[in-house]
């Protein structure tokens, strides 16, 4: 089953503000400190707490830049990337799956409503459930969301370099 380890690791991206600092620096590579509490409007302690974390666990490194003036800068890691690209393509899996398995699920309840092997109202109770399961997987499952974007422009910005 799932690890400790691997808990915490969830615990670390499902923060929303690590999230938001991963989105941020993804997106325009690299970030101060100084702009991501800026751009995040937290407290100074409660960022680099975040950034701390995320260092924890190589989605993040720290660096000296030298211009204009000297300054530590945040950066996502190739394994911060490629960590990212796992977990959209695994979710993208999961929801393809899922939504698949309602659609199976609901023609099967009409199925057997048509056929008279369950009643109208467990008819409707099941499709109550359904519809609910329905509208918690609308719009998931798309790689489009804003990390797929920060991703294809962290890697346009690679290549720059």
């Amino acid at each position: 089953m799932i690890q400790d380890k691997q808990v915490a690791l969830l615990e670390v991206i499902i923060d929303p503000d690590r999230r938001r600092i991963l989105e941020i620096i993804v997106r325009n590579p690299p970030q101060s400190s100084t702009d991501l509490i800026n751009l995040l409007d937290l407290p100074k302690p409660e960022v680099e707490k975040h950034l701390e974390k995320l260092r924890d666990f190589l989605l993040l490194e720290r660096e000296m830049e030298k211009w204009p003036g000297t300054k530590y800068v945040w950066k996502i890691t190739s394994l911060g990337n490629t960590l990212i690209d796992h977990l959209l393509d695994f979710l993208d899996g999961y929801f393809l799956q899922a939504n698949t398995e309602v659609s199976r699920r609901s023609d099967q309840l009409e199925e057997q409503f048509i056929l008279g092997r369950i009643e109208r109202d467990q008819f409707k109770e099941e499709s109550k459930i359904l519809e609910r399961v329905r509208k918690n997987l609308a719009g998931m499952g798309t790689r489009s969301d804003y990390l797929e974007e920060a991703l294809t422009i962290r890697k346009e910005h690679e290549k720059n370099l």
